[in-house]
Order: C-alpha cells, then structure tokens, then sequence
C-alpha cells in the first residue's frame, strides 16, 4: 500500500500553487486526488479576452455545455 498524505495537506499545497495555472495542470494530471482542489483553482478567474487564443465567449459558453461540473468553480469572469 502506497502512503498517502492528509487530505489537510495536499489542499494546502494546491492553496499554495493558486496563482501557478501550469503547475496545477499538471499536478491535476499527475493524481486525481489532485484534480477537484487543482479545479478549483483553475476555475475561480476566467478571462476571455484573447479570442485568437481560444479564450472567446461562444468557447467557453461550448466548453460549460459539455462541461458542466466547471460552472460552479467560476468565480470571476473577465471579457
């Protein structure tokens, strides 16, 4: 059995990594005990001002449809 660290902790590393998007990418990747505080973080500031980049309304508007989990973590939402 592999050890495991407290939930407690974990958060608190993810709380810490808030402002590194990349970084909580990959830590949500490398573990899904990662994933839902990674999400979280990810999700809470949503700017859609680079159209060529992907960022537009009507994407984002696709992206909740098929991903409707996501739509709650959103906190702040810049266009």
């Amino acid at each position: 059995m592999q050890p495991r660290l407290p939930p407690e902790l974990t958060d608190a590393i993810l709380d810490h990594l808030a402002n590194e998007r990349t970084t909580l990418a990959t830590c949500a990747l490398a573990s899904k005990v990662f994933l839902p505080r990674a999400r979280i973080h990810i999700f809470d500031n949503i700017a859609l001002s680079h159209p060529r980049l992907g960022h537009s309304p009507a994407y984002f508007l696709a992206f909740l449809e098929h991903n409707p989990w996501a739509a709650p973590l959103v906190h702040t939402l810049s266009i």
